[in-house]
């Protein structure tokens, strides 16, 4: 049996750490904004004061990063940090997509 030495990387310039942050930085922001969208919506239905919602915790899914989903809470900060793929699902939707019979074109 062959064992070749595991390759490791231990310097990272400057740059790419900017890169690397300056994306996460990104996504933490579409999340929080995705999820202060969906509160607003909660309250325009249910009202701004959480002590009247039908729900203390109402879970809600943060999806503004492609393929990966997120659960959450909009009654306090939980996040479901590791979140769910969502690229077995993407597939099956596309193909129900491409398989979906058009409707027929109105003849006036």
């Amino acid at each position: 049996m062959i064992h070749f030495p595991a390759v490791v990387c231990t310097s990272v310039t400057p740059w790419i750490n900017f890169k690397r942050m300056g994306s996460r930085v990104n996504v933490v922001r579409r999340h929080w904004d995705q999820r202060e969208e969906l509160r607003a919506a909660y309250e325009a239905e249910h009202g701004s004061d959480p002590e009247n919602w039908p729900h203390r915790h109402p879970g809600i899914v943060i999806d503004a990063v492609q393929f990966v989903a997120h659960a959450a809470c909009l009654g306090c900060q939980w996040f479901d940090v590791r979140g769910h793929s969502m690229s077995h699902w993407l597939a099956a939707a596309t193909l129900r997509v491409a398989v979906r019979p058009r409707p027929a074109e109105s003849m006036h």
